[in-house]
């Protein structure tokens, strides 16, 4: 049997996590001081020493994402202490989501772009001749 499409998407997400070589878990609880928060997923990695965590949603729908979302992933981020957020979206952002998550520690992209980026700046370039 295979996954409804919003559970693949998220397995996709934690996927593309782990292929960058960091640890992903999809549908998470994480325990902060005020409550607890179910996250789609959370990345896990560290870096000179220092521990990171990621809080990743990711909306598997069928319109462009509306500015409330960014700004509810950005008060889960802060109350669990994480150091980013990513909220990942295939159809697009409303402008208002871009502007909330701009200058903010919340990226707002499709899993597409991110995964071209990365194929990007891995590719080996040729010497020129």
């Amino acid at each position: 049997m295979s996954l409804p499409s919003w559970s693949q998407y998220q397995e996709d997400a934690a996927a593309y996590f782990h292929r960058l070589g960091l640890s992903a878990e999809t549908n998470v609880t994480l325990q902060s001081v005020r409550s607890s928060h179910d996250v789609d997923v959370v990345v896990r990695f560290e870096r000179a020493g220092i521990a990171h965590l990621w809080v990743v949603e990711c909306k598997d729908y069928s319109r462009s994402v509306e500015k409330e979302k960014p700004l509810a992933l950005r008060t889960v981020v802060d109350d669990v202490g994480a150091d980013r957020g990513f909220l990942l979206c295939e159809k697009g952002f409303q402008r208002g989501a871009r502007e909330v998550a701009e200058k903010t520690n919340i990226t707002v992209t499709s899993l597409a772009t991110a995964a071209l980026a990365v194929a990007f700046v891995t590719t080996p370039t040729l010497p020129v001749q």
